[in-house]
């Protein structure tokens, strides 16, 4: 058993990362519905000694399939993004934790690409941004779920379009 929630330990790890607080109301409400906020998260990542540097402990990152996707979604809900082609964008000023992220997603059966450079409306000069495509719902915040569906099905060869020669 994993001693932080996944979902909420991914909102937590981006919220240490991002420069934005985390104020969604969808985000805020599912935390408050667990009985926790960001300060109690902070207590209980001190009590495991989760620390700050920007890393994802090695628990969660062997988790069980579920359990790492609920860590990916609370992570995307604060700092990811869907951009026109569909692709799911995750911005992080971290380096380590994006190695993780990388390596998290490859072990989902994920294809992802890591690239350096500013970001816009950050502000750190430097950024590790990850590419990556799905046509499973991986995000938990309503908007963001749809924005995805519809960039995404706009661009998408899903597996009812896809063709195979025998």
């Amino acid at each position: 058993e994993l001693p932080i929630e996944p979902y909420a330990l991914g909102v937590w790890l981006a919220a240490q990362d991002s420069d934005v607080a985390v104020t969604d109301p969808e985000v805020t409400m599912w935390l408050e519905g667990q009985g926790l906020s960001l300060p109690r998260l902070d207590e209980l990542a001190a009590a495991h000694g989760i620390t700050r540097q920007g890393v994802v402990p090695r628990q969660y990152l062997r988790a069980a399939p579920q359990q790492r996707r609920d860590l990916l979604a609370g992570l995307l809900d604060v700092i990811g993004d869907v951009d026109p082609s569909g692709a799911i964008l995750l911005n992080t000023a971290s380096r380590p934790m994006a190695q993780d992220l990388y390596e998290m997603l490859a072990t989902l059966g994920v294809s992802a690409a890591m690239s350096v450079g500013p970001v816009r409306g950050r502000r750190r000069q430097a950024t590790v941004r990850i590419t990556f495509t799905s046509y499973e719902p991986v995000f938990r915040l309503h908007h963001k779920d749809v924005r995805h569906k519809e960039m995404w099905g706009r661009y998408a060869i899903g597996p009812a379009q896809q063709r195979f020669m025998t």
